[in-house]
């Protein structure tokens, strides 16, 4: 099945360290027999709301991973996610795919 994969890193961090903790889980969704579609920064942008361990926190970068897994798999990653220090949250949805209707 296909995903979409939401991330919110802290906004002080580098160009350099955002491409690497996408590579981070490019290769962890790669070496768990899933398919790395692609990442798409989104920049900076204005948190609606705020976690209590980011409670200082009013701007975070986002990030949005496409990838197809299995739910097993798609269950540790998500584990994995919840337990990484860098992001700050994470949202993973099914990509519904669009039909196509013969008018």
């Amino acid at each position: 099945m296909k995903y979409e994969l939401i991330i919110l890193l802290n906004a002080e961090f580098s160009e350099e360290q955002i491409d690497v903790i996408i590579k981070k889980y490019e290769e962890y969704i790669n070496k768990n027999n899933g398919e790395f579609i692609g990442a798409e920064k989104w920049g900076k942008r204005h948190l609606m709301g705020v976690s209590k361990s980011h409670k200082y926190t009013t701007e975070a970068y986002y990030v949005m991973i496409n990838f197809e897994d299995t739910k097993h798999q798609l269950d540790k990653l998500n584990y994995k996610m919840k337990i990484d220090e860098e992001i700050i949250r994470h949202m993973i949805s099914r990509k519904v795919e669009e039909q196509v209707v013969a008018s």
